[in-house]
């Protein structure tokens, strides 16, 4: 309804502590969580943690709205694109979880003229800080609603190809026990007493038979009583090549569906592992994302 209003009534204009502010404003829920190997004190930090904006970008409000026990921890617009965090005495797995108003420029680059507000001002923020013995900081989006049933339909379809596979292997392991490898029946054929060709024999109709090596050049067209009269040959059995191939790709196809089901449970084991860290339900995340679509 926002959007319908700002675009289709001309004369409507929005307000924010009485300064007038453009259609595209995004709400930022976001938490910075110590996940390093030391504390963070006071006396480490030479510059603040910030989140900076290129130029058209502006923060309008921020507002710390929770963190883990004995955490002190402010946050103030220095500038209007530029928010600072003062975290004070930061303890691993301690975490501070805070909400902005930032407003997007509708004059943003051409190619990107269609892009969502939210995803323009994801792309566009820059984590800054100077904390000695501190890595830059690392962005994780913590799963949705959507992404939650998307990693589930992943995981139940990956899953399924995954057994669909094993089954296809196994039945062919049993057929292959049962019955041996499908074989084609290849001829050595001596040429001479030095010299020998591994060939394949093509029949045809009017009595001959095309002779062609394997892995040399060698061909000829002779009638099959010369053939099998008159040449020394022995025949050999070699595995089929298509359904080495066949095994092949749904090995190489299995696997893959394997690596992917074991990526997208390792992602969803990780999101887990983050909103326990942050004291984050699921449940709770899904009936906020529900009544922000409200």
């Amino acid at each position: 309804m926002f959007d319908a209003f700002v675009r289709n009534l001309t004369d409507l204009s929005i307000l924010y502590q009485n300064k007038p502010v453009g259609e595209n404003l995004v709400l930022l829920k976001g938490c910075f969580l110590n996940t390093g190997t030391k504390d963070i004190s006071p006396e480490m930090i030479e510059k603040q943690i910030s989140i900076t904006l290129p130029e058209g970008y502006r923060w309008l409000a921020v507002t710390v709205v929770s963190t883990s026990s004995h955490v002190k921890s402010q946050a103030q617009i220095d500038n209007d694109r530029e928010i600072k965090f003062d975290s004070g005495l930061f303890r691993r797995r301690e975490h501070i979880s805070f909400e902005a108003i930032e407003e997007v420029p509708d004059n943003r680059d051409t190619e990107r003229s269609n892009t969502d507000p939210a995803d323009a001002l994801e792309a566009a923020m820059e984590f800054r800080h100077r904390i000695t013995d501190t890595q830059k900081i690392n962005k994780q989006e913590v799963q949705s609603n959507t992404q939650h049933r998307k990693y589930t339909i992943l995981v139940w379809m990956s899953a399924s190809q995954v057994s669909i596979m094993f089954i296809v292997l196994c039945m062919l392991g049993v057929l292959i026990w049962l019955k041996g490898m499908p074989a084609d029946i290849h001829y050595l054929l001596n040429l001479d007493e030095s010299q020998s060709v591994e060939v394949t024999l093509t029949p045809r109709l009017n009595g001959n038979v095309d002779v062609k090596g394997v892995d040399t050049d060698y061909k000829e067209t002779i009638p099959i009583e010369t053939f099998f009269n008159d040449r020394k040959w022995q025949p050999i059995s070699v595995a089929r090549k298509d359904f080495l191939e066949s095994l092949i790709m749904i090995c190489v196809v299995a696997l893959l569906f394997l690596a992917l089901l074991v990526f997208i449970v390792w992602q969803k084991r990780k999101d887990a592992s983050l909103r326990k860290s942050l004291g984050i339900r699921l449940t709770a995340l899904l009936a906020t994302e529900d009544e922000d679509k409200a």
